[in-house]
Order: structure tokens, then C-alpha cells, then sequence
């Protein structure tokens, strides 16, 4: 899969639990922008780490960015990066979204590999929605 979003929820009275969405991605044979990402195209960082002060007056409606929310996998898990803390509700979308290749050109070029390897179950169980 080429590109995976995450969209993380945070509980404000305990940030220590958090949901998070992956909403998986892969390039469209027709090569159609997808519209959900290109909202953010022209106030993307030009490299990892790089701070972007940008701030829209406009909401963001999620729901655009992501494929049909009652089909989705979930599990207890962790955190992605450092310190990959076990405190993390895991919804994956089984439906896939599609993209054009020059934006997963433009993301790719930000954030190179950046990707957790598969970890193993270890005793978790995936349910399937």
C-alpha cells in the first residue's frame, strides 16, 4: 500500500487514550487527484520536520477523506513512533482510497519511508467489522 493516513482522536480529560483511523491509500488507475488531499497540497511542509504555521479559517470535513467508515478492522494497540506506548484503539478502513501519482509523489518526497514495521499480535485479537 503506498500511503496510509492516520486521523488520531485524543481524550481531553486522559491523553493517554486515543483512537486513531488509518484510512489506507493507492494510486488510481486513472491518475485522478483525490480531492480530500488536495486541500492540504499547497501548505505541505517541503521536508520532514519542517515546521508549517498555516491556519485555515475553513473546517476540515473528515468524512471526505474517508472510505466507507462500516467496514473497518479494530484492535488494541500501540502508538506508531517512539515510545510506541500500547494505549491506542486501532479502526483500519477496509475500503481503500485512491490518489494520483503526483501527490503520492508530493508525500513521499516529505516524509520518505516513514513506516513502522509489522509487528507481531502478540495475543491481540483483530475484529472485523
Amino acid at each position: 500500500m503506498p500511503m496510509e493516513v492516520h486521523v488520531v482522536f485524543v481524550n481531553i480529560d486522559d491523553d493517554s487514550d486515543l483512537a486513531v483511523i488509518g484510512q489506507f491509500y493507492e494510486i488510481s488507475d486513472d491518475d485522478e487527484e483525490n480531492e480530500f488531499l488536495a486541500q492540504f497540497q499547497d501548505h505541505l511542509p517541503t521536508k520532514s520536520g519542517e515546521e508549517n504555521d498555516y491556519q485555515s479559517a475553513d473546517l476540515i470535513d473528515l468524512a471526505e477523506g474517508l472510505e466507507d467508515t462500516d467496514r473497518y478492522f479494530t484492535y488494541s494497540g500501540s502508538l506508531t513512533t517512539p515510545a510506541c506506548a500500547p494505549i491506542v484503539t486501532w479502526v483500519v478502513l477496509r475500503e481503500k482510497a485512491e490518489m494520483s501519482a503526483a501527490q503520492f509523489k508530493n508525500f513521499r518526497d516529505i516524509m520518505g519511508n516513514n513506516f513502522r514495521p509489522l509487528q507481531p499480535l502478540n495475543g491481540r485479537v483483530i475484529r472485523k467489522h
